[in-house]
């Protein structure tokens, strides 16, 4: 609920709480991720991004927000191009 009204800050406290609770949720992680990078928060949004990607390997989704991060926050091209790859294998 607290990213739909753009709350991020208590979004992440919540997700944080969550996965404290109830550890390796990749959904968690994903919308953790989210969270992070919407406020600006690019290495936390990675670290999210790759425990969601491990914990579902078969789902493009987190080496996409992944490779977003990538090359629109780091500058980190040819990470993002590798991630926008394997992400289209997977889909």
């Amino acid at each position: 609920a607290w990213m739909y009204k753009e709350n991020y800050k208590q979004a992440i406290a919540d997700f944080s709480e969550g996965l404290r609770l109830a550890p390796g949720q990749a959904f968690a992680h994903m919308q953790r991720g989210i969270a992070y990078h919407r406020i600006g928060d690019a290495d936390h949004a990675l670290e999210d991004y790759t425990l969601a990607h491990e914990l579902t390997p078969k789902d493009p989704n987190p080496l996409v927000n992944r490779g977003i991060v990538y090359y629109t926050k780091k500058g980190k091209f040819d990470e993002a191009v590798a991630d926008f790859d394997h992400a289209l294998k997977l889909n």
